[in-house]
């Protein structure tokens, strides 16, 4: 697999400045939202992710690679970040939240980044069914103001961070804002160790 570079995150209000540096950042509680890894691990990942960002597509795999190196030793909370000036990133969000509620958060996930930017509302039902999720229950989630708060509450706690843009990361405590590869990701999980 070829290592993704990225020079800054791309999708966002201003872009970070690089520095493979990382700045410090208020402490986030992860409640529940969706993983991979071991919740007790040392390193704690905020992924910060914009649906429509055609750059958190093309790191997405980037940190599937990380995940898997990774393994048990890190883990990494999937919090949503849509940008304002991508209209479909929320209600792409929303659905997730949907699909979360019945099991099958990663699997929507994934799904979405494959048909990014393909998000209107039959869109989002079709890739529900395509799932097999419970389609009253989805469009119930996708009206359901505890969903879109929660989604908000993502996007807030990455402003709190300092996330400017996406794909973000915070990575123990501190905001990542170097090379967005798995090597330098890599990097920056072993400094925090």
């Amino acid at each position: 697999m070829r290592a993704l570079v990225l020079a800054v995150a791309a999708c966002g209000a201003a872009p970070a400045p690089v520095s493979n540096q990382a700045v410090a950042a208020p402490a986030m509680p992860a409640g529940d939202r969706p993983y991979v890894g071991n919740p007790n691990a040392k390193v704690a990942i905020s992924y910060y992710f914009d649906y429509e960002c055609p750059h958190c597509v093309d790191f997405s795999p980037t940190m599937e690679t990380v995940e898997k190196a990774y393994g048990d030793s890190i883990v990494v909370y999937y919090r949503d970040f849509p940008i304002s000036h991508h209209r479909r990133a929320k209600p792409a969000a929303i659905a997730a939240e949907a699909a979360r509620r019945q099991g099958r958060y990663f699997d929507m996930y994934h799904l979405l980044m494959q048909t990014s930017p393909r998000f209107a509302d039959e869109d989002l039902r079709a890739d529900a069914q395509k799932l097999g999720l419970d389609m009253a229950a989805f469009d119930a989630t996708m009206r359901d103001p505890v969903a879109t708060a929660r989604v908000d509450a993502d996007y807030k706690s990455g402003e709190d961070a300092g996330i400017m843009g996406t794909p973000g990361l915070v990575i123990g405590d501190k905001v990542y804002d170097g090379e967005l590869s798995a090597e330098g990701v890599g990097r920056a999980i072993e400094a925090a160790r």
